[in-house]
Parts: structure tokens; sequence; C-alpha cells
């Protein structure tokens, strides 16, 4: 039997060194997608020398929301600013490796 769907969720945390992680939680799918564009683009607005989005706690990756997170690397890219993500569970990796986003992002180890 499947899980009930777990809410989308985030936490911003940031460091002395001008670094912002955004934590994702639950399922970024189309519903939660304009959520997430809005909160990436006030970090990006908002000074973050560096943003690092860690999937490790979504538990479903849509395409919207994809969308969304890759337009924040390219935004990230076009405002030379560094945007990386630390990689999610096998469910979430896997929609970036079948639409060959994994190899267009930038990743990070978790530290």
């Amino acid at each position: 039997m499947i899980g009930d769907p777990q809410p989308f969720g985030y936490r911003v945390v940031s460091d002395e060194a001008g670094t912002t992680c955004l934590r994702l939680s639950g399922e970024l799918d189309m519903e939660a997608a304009p959520t997430l564009k809005n909160v990436l683009h006030d970090l990006q607005h908002g000074g973050a020398q560096e943003i690092v989005i860690d999937l490790r706690e979504l538990s479903f990756l849509d395409s919207m929301g994809l969308s969304a997170l890759v337009d924040a690397h390219t935004a990230g890219r076009e405002g030379h600013q560094k945007v990386s993500f630390i990689r999610g569970g096998r469910t979430v990796q896997r929609v970036f490796t079948v639409t060959e986003m994994d190899e267009r992002v930038s990743w990070v180890e978790p530290s």
C-alpha cells in the first residue's frame, strides 16, 4: 500500500560564509512548485551568495517541481550565483536521470 501524501515543506538555513541551504521535504508537485519558485526568487534576490538545495527529504518530484529547480539553477548561473543540489532518494533522483537533468545541474555532498 502506498503511504499517504506528504505535504510540501521547506526550511531555510544560512551560515556565516553566505551559503543558504534550502531543505525541501514532502511532495514537490505542480501544486507546490509555485511556492518553491517564490521562495527561490526571494533567496536569489535577497543577497544569498550561494544556494544549496537539499533534496534528501523529498518523497516525490514531478515535472513541474523539476522545472522549478532547474529554473533556479539556470537563474543562478545567469546571475553569477552558485546554485547546487544535494542528491535526493531514488525516486527523486530517477526524475533527474530520466530527463538527463542530473548531468546539467551541479551536485554537492552534504556537509
